[in-house]
């Protein structure tokens, strides 16, 4: 039982340390990581024959809407951080007490899971025909679902019983 524990305190926290990682090389590397933000809501590399009707070409959105990912990444990355450490405060307690422990880690998985799912995969991938797109463009689809992927199995394995 405390080694399972353990377990999934190493889990949350490594999602933890990767989600931040994405964070601040986003922050860091603004200029780099917003022009492919921008080159995918702008569906600049899509063929003729793709829905360019549904292309963003406002530089405030595409602002707006990398400055959304990068939230979503740090309060993600600070809720797994901020639920690792809970669980490993009350790794000794009760088996409830632990499963309530986990809350903020549960939260901060479920963003990043909205985040891959809804933001990369649905919306960039689908909407914006993002899979449509030539390589390097198309490869965030890959990356996204690598991300969702990792951040899956960490959700999965936290909510097994104890």
């Amino acid at each position: 039982m405390m080694v399972l524990r353990y377990c999934k305190i190493t889990v949350v926290s490594c999602v933890a340390v990767l989600l931040g990682a994405i964070a601040l090389n986003n922050i860091f590397n603004y200029d780099l990581n917003f022009s492919y933000v921008e080159h995918v809501l702008n569906m600049k590399a899509l063929p003729t024959f793709a829905p360019h009707w549904r292309a963003f070409h406002s530089p405030l959105a595409h602002h707006a809407v990398y400055l959304l990912i990068i939230v979503a990444e740090m309060a993600a990355a600070i809720l797994c951080l901020g639920g690792a450490t809970d669980l490993y405060k009350i790794r000794h307690g009760s088996n409830e007490q632990f499963a309530n422990a986990k809350t903020w880690a549960l939260i901060g998985l479920t963003i990043g899971f909205v985040l891959f799912t809804t933001g990369f995969i649905t919306i960039g991938g689908e909407w914006f025909y993002l899979w449509l797109a030539p390589a390097p463009w198309s490869g965030a689809l890959n990356a996204a679902t690598r991300l969702l992927v990792i951040d899956s199995a960490a959700l999965v394995f936290l909510t097994l019983p104890d």
